[in-house]
C-alpha cells in the first residue's frame, strides 16, 4: 500500500471516529434529558398518589362521620379508615361511639 492510500484510509478511520463520538455525546445528551423528564413523571406520579390517599381517607372520613348513611356503611367505612392508617377524632369516634351503639 503506498503512502496516497495510508493517509486516506486514516483520513477516513478519523472522519469515522468523529462521527461515532459525536453520535455517542448526543446519544448521552438525549438520555440525560430522558431520565430528567421521567424523574419528573415519576415525582408528579408520587404526589398524585398522595392526594389520591388524603381523599380516600377523607371521603372514608366524611362517611363515618355522617349522620344520613346508613349505619353498616358507616361501620365499614370506619373499619377501612382506620386500617388505612386514620387516626385521632373519627378513630376515637368509631371506637367510642359509632361501635358500641350499633353492635349491641
Amino acid at each position: 500500500m503506498n503512502a496516497e492510500n495510508w493517509i486516506t484510509l486514516l483520513g477516513i478511520a478519523f472522519v469515522f471516529a468523529g462521527t461515532c463520538i459525536t453520535a455517542a455525546a448526543g446519544i448521552r445528551k438525549s438520555d440525560n434529558a430522558l431520565m430528567r423528564k421521567i424523574e419528573s413523571i415519576e415525582a408528579r406520579d408520587e404526589k398524585n398518589s398522595e392526594h389520591i390517599r388524603e381523599q380516600y381517607l377523607c371521603i372514608l372520613r366524611l362517611t363515618v362521620m355522617s349522620e344520613e348513611m346508613p349505619i353498616s356503611e358507616r361501620i365499614i367505612a370506619g373499619k377501612k379508615y382506620i386500617d388505612e392508617g386514620g387516626n385521632g377524632d373519627v378513630k376515637e369516634y368509631y371506637y367510642n361511639h359509632l361501635l358500641p351503639e350499633h353492635t349491641k
